[in-house]
């Protein structure tokens, strides 16, 4: 896959945003993605809605790496990993600490 390549050129990357929607990836471009997470520590926001091919077990990979990066605030997947009880777990991390950066950055003003 192209996301593999993709990931794997993410340690040397400074984004905030990626944002592959649409682009058929796979689990296997799930793992690679978070792999490539866990060696960011820029990105903030990671997009992988519109793919369909995505399962929950590739979900949950991309959230708990999302989860361990301290750097994501936030991951947009399909809404239908929204009933998984980890995936919501997990979101709900990335919601508070997306919060939690936003009372931060309003105290520092």
């Amino acid at each position: 896959e192209g996301i593999t390549a993709i990931a794997q050129s993410l340690h040397c990357a400074n984004i905030s945003k990626l944002r592959v929607t649409m682009c058929s990836i796979t689990d296997s471009g799930a793992v690679a993605l978070a792999i490539g997470l866990l060696q960011n520590y820029s990105i903030e926001l990671l997009d992988v809605e519109y793919n369909g091919d995505i399962t929950i077990d590739g979900a949950r990979v991309i959230l708990e790496a999302a989860v361990a990066n301290v750097a994501c605030q936030q991951v947009k997947i399909d809404d239908k990993h929204h009933s998984d009880d980890k995936v919501r777990e997990m979101m709900t991390v990335l919601v508070e600490r997306r919060k939690q950066e936003e009372r931060n950055a309003k105290t520092k003003d």
